[in-house]
Parts: C-alpha cells; structure tokens; sequence
C-alpha cells in the first residue's frame, strides 16, 4: 500500500520533502539465518540454509509452470526473477513485490479452508499462483505511461501492472491455478466456493465493484480473490480469451484513465452491463442448483449475527457448547454457548490459528489450543505453540519454540500436536517439560488433525497426501509403535474435519462429495457412513451432545459462520453408497516434476553486494512552489531533480540518492540503511531547503513580528531504530525506541531573495531520542480505532553544542486513552494529554499539538499543556466502489473533539500579528470519509468546522 501510494505521487508529478521516505526499505531477519542461492534458466532461489532440497523441488516447479503461465499471461519477453524461500515463521504465505522485484514464499503450508484439497503439495499449490503475479509484473505493451516508467527502472513498470485492482490480479491467477492438475484449484474447492454462491443469491449481491476491490470492513476479507476469480472465469466461458492481454496492455499505457477503462477495452463492454449479465447468470445458476438440491436440512439457530464467525463448537454439557468466536463487534476468543437461549459468554480473549482447531480435554474442564507467538524484535516471525487453557479462563503455555499447533490430549494423559516440518509436517509428542518428541512422520504427508476415541483405542488421523484427503486409523502393533491404516476417503472431494461421539459409536466429519460442504457420520462397527445434512451452501465442523440427542455445527450463510443445532436421528440419514468411498493408499514415494537440471545446479553464498551497484529506479523530482495559507508568507518556489534508488532482493542494504535544484541552488541527499541488526542503523547526508516561521523586529512598527524565511540545512545524520513487541495476543502491546543524533548546518534566507545575504547561520550537534509506548491495544474488525488501551509517544531534542545561537531543547509528550464504553456499536472514544516544554519557538512542527482550527498559532518557548477528546461514529460501512471512476468508499463516519492547549508559568503563544493568545480551545465535529483512489491508495479525510471559544470564530477544518 506505502509502495503504490508513491507511485501515484510519481504519476501525479508530486514531490514530498521527508527526508527518511524511501521507496526501498531494509528489512531485518533472524539472526544466524543464512541464505544461498540456487541459479537457474529463468529464476534465482535464495533459500534460508538447510532448506536446499525444497528449493530444488520449488525451483524445477516454477521451471515446469515458467512457459505456460508466460503464455497465458501474454509477456512476450523472457524474464528473471528471484524467489526467497524462508523457514523462520509458521504463517504460511507467498507473495510477489515489484520493490524490489521477487517472489517470497514461506516453506511452512497455508494452513485451514484456504488451499483446496486437490493441490499435491504447498509448492504446487504456491509456485503457479505468485508465477501468475510475477508474469503480470513483467507485461510490456510498448508506447505509453508503463513503457516511460520502464525506462527509468523496471520496478517503475512492474509495479504500474501490480497496480491493478486487487480482484482482477487474484482473479487471474487463482483462474489459472484451477485450471492445471495439482494447482491450487481454488475455483473448484467447495469451500472457497460457497462463500460466493452465498453471497450472489443474497438480497444485495456483490457487484462487480466489489468483486474487484479488496473489502475493508466486510467479511469474507478474501472476497476479491473469490469473486475476481470467478469473473475471469466467467470472461473466459464467454470466449473472450483475448481479453486479459487487451485489458493488461491498456492499463499499461494509460493508467491513469484508470483500470475501468481497460476493463471496457479489454472485455469489449461496458463495465456496469457486464457486471449486470454476470450477476444475473450467476444468479440464475446458483437458483437452479438450490433448487435442485431442495429441501434443505431444517435446524434451529443458535446465534447468527452479521459479520459474527463462530468455529468448533465442543460440547461442555447437555445445554452448554464452546467455540471460537471472532466478529465485526467481538473480541476473538473463546466463549460459551448457552443453546436455548443463545447467549455468548467470554471465556478467554485469545488467538488462533487460521484452521482453528484446538481440542476438549477428556474432563471437559478445560481447552488444548494453540496460537502464533510473535518473535520481540523481529516483525513478521510467527511460531505457533501450545497453551492450556482453563474453563475459568486461567492460561498455561506448554511449549517455547515449539512451532506446533492442533493440539489433543494424548490417551497417555501427554499432549500430542503437530510440527512444522518442511513443505509437510510430523505428528508429535509434547513432553510435561515442553520438550517435543516425534511421533510420525512420512514422505509427503501433512496431517491435519489427529483424533483420539473416548476409550483410547485408536486414533483417527486426517492427513492430506498427494490431492487426496481422508481418514486414517492409528493403532499400536505388538512393538507398541503406532501404525497407519487406511480407513475412510471419498474417490471424488475431501474430508475436512472429525470428532467422536462420546460413546464411541460414531466418527462425525464434513465432506463434499458432491461438491457441497455438509455433515457425516461413520458408525464404526458396521462401516455405514450416514449424510446427516443437505443445507444450501455449506455446514462443518459437527459435535455431537453427551447423551447423543443433538448434533451441534457450524452452518454458513452470507457473511457470517452461525452456530446451529439439529436432533440427531441417524435413522433418518441418507446411507452414502460404497461407490462413493475410497481410501487413500500411501504410495512409497511419489514423482512432482523433471528436475534433473535443477539437481545438477551448483549453489553458492548470497552476497548482496552483488546486487547493489546498478541502481534499481531512476525518478524524477519536482514540486511546485509552496503556496501557504497562514497569512504567514508564501514558501519555497518550484524544485526539479532526479532520484536513484537500489536494494538487494533480501533488503539488507538499500540506498536513496537525491539531487534537484531549487531556489537558485542545487540540493541533494543521500540515504543508506542496513537490516542486519535489530536496531535498524541508517546513515543520512543532506543539504536540503525548507521554510520555517520565525520572530522577527520590525522596525518599522517597533515590534516583533512572525514571519516565514528559508532555511538550508547540511549535515549527517545517524539513526536507530528498535521496535520491540511485547504482547500480540488480541490485545497489543509495543515499545519503538528511536535514537537520531546529528551535526548540521542551518542558514536562514529571504527564500523569495536568494541572492541576498543570509539573514543568519549555525552549526549545531543535535540528539533526539523518540520513545513510542503501546499498552493493550485492542481494535474489532469495524473499529475505526482502537476501543482499549493506551497509547504513548514521547520526544525529546538537545543541542549539544551550537556556535552563535543559544542551545535548543525541546521535550513534547502525547498520551492516548482508548475507553470501551461504546465498543459495542464500533464507536471510538479517545482521551487526550499533552505537554510540551521548548526553550525556544519553530523546534518542532506543532500542528497536531494545537487545538484544531488554530494553526495560526505560534507556541514561543515555556511550558505548554493539552486536554482533548475525540469520538469516531460510524454512520455507514460502504465497501463499494465504481468501476470508471477510481473510487472506492470503505466507511462514511462521524467525528466530534474538544481540544485545548493553556501555557503555564510564564509561556506564551502570539496570532499572526505577534499579538499574544492566552486561551487556545476549540470544539466541533464534522464527517469523515475512509476511501481509496486506484484502488490502492487509502485516504482517510475528514471536514468539519471548529469553535475557538476565546474569539468566538468558526473555522473550517480538514483533520
């Protein structure tokens, strides 16, 4: 989002004077982590070390997929692109940045109902869908905007393509990735699926807007790669195959007609009557197979509210379930059901996994789960481990380093989990002292779920092997060594999740044999597998009640997962015939590709210097003159220069060089980060022009006066930055440390005379500590803030030394309370403190300091005092946008503050007439829009109009 929100600055023709932003940032890794790179015809695997026989298997994937997806994407040229494999995180993921160019993918798997059950592996799932994104980089059309941009760097071209909305670059690849064997196949993955049928027989149908743009505050948040997807399949079925390289290569030319535009040209019709024909033959198929398949399973709800995400229920008693909650409103965590009446109690605040799946102790007194623990110093690094978790909501974490997630309890009175291993996983064993000790592995095996029955007999094992996915039976041969047998699969669709009756009888699960998502059972003594639903779109994720009379689930329906409950009658259930079912043999080893020249490849050490000494990006700078509003007096006048930047693929090093000319001088600087150590170290050298307010004597009225002059300021920089998380478990807490110290030469001018002699001159050795502390920040999936916690910035700047004017010091303190009254509603209250001591004026830029409406303020040196208030009521959560105006409304709110700043002992703040000011307060309110333009750049505005009380003015106000 930061990269493309510059890009539209570019394009637009802006120029920003922040003396740290950079297109390339440096990015910090584990320490001791290493990487090698493995060359190859038309890739570079930078893989972490010990991860080699992965790359080789990634690489001879991208190989294989290199021709077809260059093909179908329509990129004439042969291209290279790097791939990073890293192996530090549990967070299954891929992804492909034109900053700089790559593809980086996790070796740990995209776990729960977000890759179909057809893909053979993670790598053949992933490989085909980012080669996709890194193909639609690479698109070259010729004459035009992207063509201009490539000449300046290929970075400037490939992320102009990324540019595109969010739908249409997912749509395209999760289109492809469905249509080869072993893809990720999401298009025919009922699951992923449901979500649309769903949403398209729903009273307001996603249009195509919304199938195109990410959604903000509306669930499911993956809704522009389930309905891009399906409307590039519906363009293709219509037989415009063209129309993807057509609608890639305008957008290419001339973006900034925006991406409707090359809709229109690429489809051939009018954006809004395809999204009317595709919404009313969408619509007219999904009513037929309901149709169809009616009538529908009858059940009485439990709790279903808009935007509520219930998952797992377990069975606490007769009248009492559990289950993981998450929602436009709730805190996620775990909490109790009661099923008559449907009240929600919290039991504990807490995370998870995204498959969700903990387990019920034996005892039925307390909960096996796991979630993703954060690493201090190293965003981005997530390890899942193992907690206990009571009923009365008291915590007590099992392992440290585990990286193990699915947890149950062990017949032994043990914990076993699962342990991330490679592309795959192993079935362990967690030891009372959290040690881990392996219990199974095997070649191409993750395994999904591990099951024990009541009586600790056997055990049944989900695991996914090679497309398929089913049920196995875990029992111990003479030796005592548990052994794997085949027991439970469907020749077409998968099994998604199991649970035990509490007699033993019947084995509960979900399945999809005919492409719909419902419950089963399996007595166990006879071998008959019952359907015990037909619900509309999908039902999972069963559990049966102690005394067997009601079957609890989890039931879909548009925009919310809601808890339902049915009476079990297995008399009444619909037998599966045999022909349906076909258990999963393990084959002893299994073929993925020809990669005999991938094998022969050499390795060698990843230098990065290597890819630093051509610069990645080539820009130019401009600005136009600054125009103020202050009464003050107008600014600098136009500036005109070029940018170079450069970055390695791991981001260890990255560099800025800046020059442009500018008031009669030429100005430049030069940035260079490392991302090697924690603190983050940066090294910056400038001469760079500014303007700033002054108090000046006039002579001619025998009195001070405010006025604006120019101002050089030459030195070197150093800085440090440490961001330390101290809790991330739904509430947040956080520490930033940053150290910048300085030596600078600072000149001030008539900026309007730049011939003129210098009005005066400097030369100061600063320090400027920052500290940011957050403590239990909380904030729901519609909060437009936080709704708890506090939130604590402080900064301070010394001159150390100074040759003609006297030592500067500084120290400004803002405190943020967020107060949960109104959390329910999504409505945000926050509490504002405020101090600042300055020996002198002009220090810091204060306008978020003063009271809004009072920007024409200036705060001379003393101590100064801030209280305020500020309310977010959301009036509207829009998720809409149009498709040939670039626009797209996320939520319409209204906002309403009381803000006041007094001096104390002796300060004093003066108007734009240097006449002083006492009593600094507003009040008001105003509306607030969250929006994006191009569908990427996100604004947040907000008008409104401001009360000063002391003068009794009205001012119109835009933050």
């Amino acid at each position: 989002m930061r990269h493309t929100a510059l890009l539209l600055v570019l394009l637009l023709g802006s120029f920003a004077e922040n003396l740290r932003a950079q297109w390339y940032g440096a990015v910090y890794r584990p320490p001791g982590v290493q990487y090698r790179v493995l060359p190859q015809t038309h890739f570079e695997l930078i893989y972490q070390v010990g991860r080699e026989s992965e790359a080789r298997e990634l690489a001879a994937l991208l190989e294989a997929y290199y021709d077809s997806v260059r093909a179908f994407v329509g990129v004439q040229h042969a291209f290279r692109v790097p791939v990073i494999l890293s192996d530090y995180q549990d967070v299954g993921n891929g992804f492909v940045s034109a900053l700089p160019y790559r593809q980086e993918i996790t070796v740990s798997r995209l776990r729960g109902l977000r890759v179909a059950p057809s893909v053979y592996s993670w790598p053949h799932a992933v490989a085909p869908h980012e080669l996709v994104h890194a193909a639609h980089a690479e698109v070259n059309a010729g004459m035009g905007i992207g063509w201009g941009l490539r000449l300046l760097g290929p970075d400037w071209s490939r992320l102009l393509n990324l540019w595109a909305p969010a739908g249409f670059a997912e749509g395209v690849a999760v289109y492809y990735e469905s249509q080869i064997p072993g893809g990720a196949g999401r298009l025919r993955f009922p699951f992923f699926t449901m979500e649309f049928r769903a949403a398209m027989a729903a009273r307001r149908p996603w249009r195509l807007a919304q199938l195109l743009e990410a959604p903000a505050y509306t669930w499911p948040f993956d809704r522009h790669y389930n309905g891009g997807g399906h409307l590039v399949q519906y363009l293709f079925g219509q037989g415009r195959a063209d129309f993807l390289w057509r609608t890639t290569r305008w957008f290419h030319r001339m973006p900034l007609l925006g991406f409707g535009a090359a809709l229109w040209y690429g489809t051939r019709q009018v954006p809004w009557e395809l999204g009317q024909h595709f919404r009313q033959e969408v619509q007219a198929q999904v009513a037929a197979a309901l149709a169809r398949r009616a009538p529908f399973t009858e059940m009485q709800v439990v709790r279903s509210e808009r935007g509520l995400i219930i998952r797992r229920p377990y069975w606490l008693d007769a009248r009492t379930l559990v289950a993981y909650v998450r929602g436009y409103q709730e805190r996620p965590g775990y909490y109790r059901f009661d099923v008559e009446s449907g009240r929600m109690k919290r039991v504990r605040t807490f995370d998870a996994p995204e498959d969700v799946r903990y387990a019920l102790t034996p005892d039925r007194q307390a909960l096996l789960v796991a979630r993703y623990v954060p690493d201090p110093l190293l965003s981005g690094r997530l390890t899942a481990e193992v907690y206990r978790l009571e009923l009365n909501g008291r915590v007590q974490r099992l392992t440290h380093g585990g990286r193990v997630y699915a947890p149950v309890m062990a017949p032994d009175g043990s914990v076993w989990a699962l342990q991330n291993q490679g592309f795959y996983n192993q079935w362990v064993r967690i030891t009372p002292s959290g040690q881990i000790e392996p219990v199974m592995a095997m070649d191409r095996v993750f395994f999904l779920q591990l099951a024990p029955d009541p009586w600790g007999r056997q055990v049944a094992v989900l695991l996914h092997y090679w497309g398929r996915q089913g049920i196995f039976r875990a029992q111990r041969d003479a030796e005592g060594r548990l052994r794997l047998q085949p027991w439970l699969a469907f020749r077409t669709g998968a099994i998604y999740d199991l649970s035990w009756s509490a007699d033993g009888r019947w084995l509960l699960f979900t399945a999809d044999p005919d492409s719909v998502p419902n419950i089963y059972a399996l007595e166990v003594e006879t071998g008959r597998v019952l359907r015990l639903t037909n619900v509309p779109f999908g039902a999972l994720e069963a559990a049966l009640s102690p005394d067997s009379r009601w079957l609890a689930f989890i039931h879909y329906r548009h925009e919310r997962y809601e808890l339902v409950r049915m009476p079990f009658q297995p008399e009444r259930a619909v037998e599966v015939p045999a022909d349906w079912l076909a258990p999963i043999e393990l084959a002893p080893a299994v073929a993925t590709t020809q990669s005999d020249g991938v094998q022969a490849s050499a390795t060698h050490p990843y230098r990065a210097w290597r890819y630093l000494w051509r610069p990645r990006l080539v820009y130019m700078l401009w600005a136009p003159p600054e125009v103020r509003n202050d009464r003050f007096g107008d600014g600098l006048s136009w500036a005109v220069g070029l940018g170079l930047e450069g970055a390695d693929p791991l981001q260890r090093w990255s560099y800025r060089l800046h020059s442009f000319y500018r008031q009669g001088y030429l100005w430049g600087s030069l940035w260079l980060a490392y991302g090697g150590w924690p603190f983050r170290p940066g090294l910056f050298l400038y001469d760079l022009p500014s303007s700033a307010l002054v108090r000046l004597y006039d002579p001619q009225r025998r009195r001070s006066v405010v006025r604006r002059v120019g101002r050089e300021r030459r030195g070197v920089a150093l800085s440090a930055t440490l961001p330390v998380l101290l809790e991330s478990n739904i509430y947040t807490s956080w520490l930033l440390l940053t150290l910048q110290s300085r030596y600078e030469y600072e000149r001030f001018f008539w900026h309007t005379r730049p011939g003129q002699p210098t009005l005066a001159d400097d030369a100061r050795t600063t320090l400027e500590p920052i500290v940011t502390l957050a403590y239990r920040l909380q904030q729901n999936w519609r909060d437009l803030m936080p709704n708890q916690g506090l939130s604590w910035t402080t900064r301070m700047l010394w001159d150390l030394s100074r040759t003609d004017f006297p030592l500067r010091a500084t120290y400004w303190s803002s405190l943020y309370g967020y107060v949960p009254i109104l959390a329910r509603y999504n409505v945000g209250i926050r509490l504002e403190a405020g101090l600042l001591w300055q020996n002198r004026g002009a220090i810091y830029d204060l306008t978020r300091f003063l009271p809004r409406g009072w920007d024409d303020i200036f705060l001379d040196r003393g101590l100064f005092g801030r209280l305020g208030i500020l309310t977010l009521v959301p009036l509207k959560f829009v998720d809409n946008g149009f498709v040939l105006l670039p626009l797209y409304i996320e939520a319409l709110y209204l906002y309403g503050f009381a803000e006041a700043v007094r001096p104390f002992r002796g300060a004093r703040a003066f108007d734009k007439e240097g006449q002083p000011v006492k009593n600094i307060g507003a009040l008001g309110g105003g509306l607030g829009a969250q929006f994006r333009i191009f569908s990427h750049l996100r604004l947040d505005l907000r008008v409104g109009m401001s009360y000063r009380v002391s003068d009794r003015r009205w001012r119109r106000v835009w933050r």
